[in-house]
Order: structure tokens, then C-alpha cells, then sequence
């Protein structure tokens, strides 16, 4: 379980993560924020793959309303925190 102390730790934590999907930098997805996950290069089975990793990490368990309106890193982190 990730224990993250700010908002910018989530929002790094959550750049790593699709970061890694997409075989990236994570500093390269700091302007991407508020773009939505497919202009990002995410496809739905690695988006699916997000979400996982993010419940895992974080011993939470999204709400499928969330998750649908969560379509950008920002947004989500949003509803991590």
C-alpha cells in the first residue's frame, strides 16, 4: 500500500504508472495532466491496467461512476485522494 504524503506524490505516483503502460519517461506526461487518457496513447485494456494498479497500490476500490467520469491523470488523482 503506497503511503503518499502530498498531492504531487499522488500525481507522480499516477505519471509512473501510465508512464510505465506506455513506455515513457514520467517526466514527460507532466504537461499531460488534464489530457484524456486516449489523446495520451492509453488504450481501454491500459486504462483497465491503471485502475488495477492504482486499487492495488492504494487499498482502495473505485466506484465504476468514478472511474467512468475519470478520464484524465488529473482526474484521477482527484479521486484518489
Amino acid at each position: 500500500m503506497q503511503a503518499l504524503s502530498s498531492d504531487s506524490d499522488v500525481e507522480a505516483w499516477v505519471r509512473g504508472v501510465v508512464a510505465d503502460l506506455l513506455r515513457l519517461e514520467e517526466v514527460s506526461l507532466v504537461d499531460q495532466m488534464d489530457t484524456p487518457y486516449m489523446a495520451v496513447g492509453l488504450d481501454s485494456l491500459d486504462a483497465v491496467e491503471m485502475i488495477i494498479s492504482i486499487e492495488e497500490d492504494f487499498d482502495i476500490q473505485l466506484d465504476d461512476d468514478i472511474i467512468e467520469q475519470c478520464n484524465t491523470m488529473k482526474l484521477l488523482c482527484q479521486a484518489v485522494r
